[in-house]
């Protein structure tokens, strides 16, 4: 996956519809989709790129590349931006149950960020995300983000059980190596 400056995006969404009405195998039409959307959301269309993405992750699906779960997140980010909330929560959900892909974690911190803006009752529905990590994802690196996330909100509930309990989990992921990030740089 290369990256694109902001004319290349231009030139894709020129490029690619032309691309989408031949005959394409479905691994390039899932392709040719998910970089349209991509290209949409890049440049700041929306609801063009979620109207597109929609219709990637369909294609998408049977597929086991880099793309389908690429898709779920963008569309994710694309309907969460746009207010369509409970979407986004189930892509995001997707991508975290389905697929052991780098951005898989990342969709934890975004199902756990959601569930705490709920207040009180969301507490609940973080545990059970986090809860998953060290089986699912246990390598992320938002793995561990996703778990403070939970355990500030269960430590300003005073529910020490909770804290307890995700300091563990903390524990039971994989441990990070060591990078010049880590090292202050």
């Amino acid at each position: 996956n290369m990256v694109m400056k902001g004319s290349q995006y231009q030139r894709a969404l020129k490029a690619l519809p032309q691309l989408l009405k031949t005959p394409l195998s479905q691994e390039l039409k899932c392709r040719a989709l998910y970089l349209q959307g991509r290209s949409y959301y890049k440049l700041k269309k929306r609801s063009m790129a979620f109207k597109v993405l929609k219709v990637a992750i369909e294609v998408c699906a049977p597929i086991r590349h880099e793309d389908p779960p690429l898709a779920l997140y963008i569309a994710g980010k694309t309907a969460s931006s746009i207010d369509k909330d409970e979407l986004s929560k189930t892509y995001f959900t997707k991508l975290f149950k389905e697929y052991s892909h780098r951005l898989s974690d990342d969709a934890a911190v975004f199902l756990v960020r959601h569930s705490l803006a709920q207040g009180k009752k969301g507490l609940k529905e973080a545990m059970e995300v986090v809860r998953s990590l060290p089986r699912l994802h246990p390598k992320g690196d938002l793995s561990s983000e996703a778990i403070m996330f939970v355990l500030i909100e269960a430590l300003a509930q005073k529910r020490l059980d909770l804290a307890s309990e995700l300091t563990a989990l903390s524990l039971q992921l994989s441990p990070k190596e060591f990078t010049f990030h880590d090292a202050g740089r």
